[in-house]
């Protein structure tokens, strides 16, 4: 399965804020989102996928993303600002580490 999908309309307030959406509950979840936020915690933050009110605020600005490829118990996933979204980064998550090195050094 292709983890990397195609861009969406949308439009966030900064266009380096990358979310990164983790099932808190998972240990080694956890700790992937825990490395991702030590490295480039200046231009992503985390999103547990339970919690609605914020989940619902990103998923509006990027309707076509289905909330179920981003939102998974035992899964971390990735909305870039574009509407660019990774999934499965628990199994895979180099695509994301590219991009946000890139991202970082804008």
């Amino acid at each position: 399965s292709d983890s990397t999908h195609d861009r969406v309309s949308g439009d966030m307030r900064n266009i380096k804020t990358v979310a990164v959406i983790v099932d808190h509950s998972d240990q080694a979840c956890v700790e992937l989102a825990t490395g991702l936020l030590r490295e480039y915690g200046g231009i992503c933050f985390l999103l547990d996928y339970r919690d609605e009110a914020r989940l619902c605020k990103l998923l509006a600005n990027h309707p076509t993303i289905p909330r179920d490829e981003v939102c998974r118990r035992g899964g971390v996933a990735a909305v870039l600002p574009e509407g660019v979204y990774f999934t499965d980064l628990e199994i895979e998550h180099q695509m994301l580490l590219y991009e946000l090195s890139y991202r970082q050094r804008l």
